[in-house]
């Protein structure tokens, strides 16, 4: 059976005005499918979808609550206004009386952006009812079914509008004013089809989003079928070689940051163990440096002199008979320029100039009382 016009509609709140349409529509010569009239023998699922595949005009009554539990996987008006838009219906969202007022907020995005892209038709059932069905008909309906009142229009509506083929080189989502109409597959025969007028088409790569194609298409009405030839492949390499560059580079700053955060680590481990060693002089030959308690040498034999830390700093004395101070590490701290240093006290050592003036430092070589 074909139909002209599918009526979708809410049970509760939506069902006297999907009974009170059909007829109107029926009267104008459209052959109209409705659920409650249809299926009397309670077999629904694929016949209601064989139903809106077989119309080219989808009418969705928007009476109040209607869309309130689209939000439920199964829910069957969502589950029609998803195949209506798979069918490529032309969908009219008719609101009786301005009862609807707007989408609820909890709306699924795909539902939103179905019924959001196609303008509302109003039928006011007060005083104008002829006159604005007489207006949703004309301006909303014939122009997609293509026959005249009173005319047997199984007879002369195209089936499912013009055969329009699509060759991709790149896996992608066809969108329509923003509305998804099919996916489409690289190296297949994508078949879609469209009554004529202009449409806006982008083609979103599945493999990469950000690649995408938009053109402005126009089908006439003189054609059987047309062609479209969209290339995506060679961006969607391009991307895909970035992204492979992107992501060494962050993998080898990565690994660098890695490596330079294990060095950082060991060399405090190192500092801290040292610190926390206990170290005294040991001398060899002339030279002094220090060890551990289990006699290891951990700052080599270089000093004329040392002596033993404190608090964390030992006096050593170089080749040219200067004093100066070093960590555990053996990281000379103080430089070797002092004629006479005493050991650290409370952050602070006594030393001997050049200049034969005594002073205080501390511990980073920085003067705090000098010439006495």
């Amino acid at each position: 059976m074909q139909y002209d016009v599918f009526i979708s509609y809410r049970r509760v709140g939506g069902k006297e005005y999907a009974r009170l349409l059909k007829p109107e529509l029926e009267k104008r010569g459209f052959e109209v499918f409705l659920d409650f009239d249809e299926l009397s023998d309670g077999v629904f699922d694929q016949r209601i979808k064989d139903a809106i595949s077989a119309s080219p005009v989808f009418l969705l009554i928007l009476s109040r609550g209607a869309l309130d539990r689209c939000v439920n996987e199964g829910d069957w008006v969502r589950e029609e206004i998803l195949h209506a838009n798979r069918c490529h219906c032309h969908i009219i969202p008719v609101e009786f009386d301005k009862s609807f007022r707007e989408m609820p907020a909890a709306t699924p995005a795909d539902i939103s952006a179905i019924v959001g892209a196609h303008t509302w038709a109003q039928i006011d059932t007060e005083t104008l009812l002829q006159e604005s069905v007489d207006k949703m008909v004309q301006r909303r309906i014939r122009p997609y079914i293509h026959h005249e009142e009173g005319q047997d229009s199984s007879a002369s509506r195209p089936a499912q509008g013009i055969e329009v083929h699509i060759d991709v080189d790149a896996d992608c989502d066809l969108f329509r004013f923003k509305t998804f109409v099919s996916h489409l597959k690289a190296g297949e025969d994508n078949v879609v089809h469209l009554n004529p007028g202009k449409y806006k088409f982008v083609f979103v790569s599945t493999q990469e989003p950000e690649v995408r194609e938009s053109m402005v298409y126009a089908l006439t009405s003189d054609i059987a079928c047309d062609f479209i030839e969209v290339e995506l492949k060679e961006k969607v390499e391009e991307v895909i070689a970035r992204h492979k560059e992107e992501e060494k580079r962050k993998s080898e700053e990565e690994a660098k940051n890695k490596a330079e955060e294990e060095a950082r680590r060991k060399a405090e481990e190192e500092r801290q163990r040292a610190e926390n060693a206990e170290l005294r002089p040991i001398r060899k030959g002339r030279k002094y440096g220090f060890a551990d308690e289990s006699g290891k040498v951990v700052i080599p034999c270089q000093w004329e002199c040392a002596f033993p830390f404190s608090e964390g700093l030992a006096r050593v004395l170089d080749a040219n008979g200067k004093w100066g101070f070093i960590d555990k590490t053996g990281k000379v701290v103080i430089p070797c320029r002092w004629k006479v240093a005493l050991r650290f006290t409370e952050g602070l050592a006594l030393m001997l100039d050049a200049n034969e003036k005594w002073g205080y430092i501390d511990k980073t070589g920085k003067l705090f009382k000098e010439g006495w």
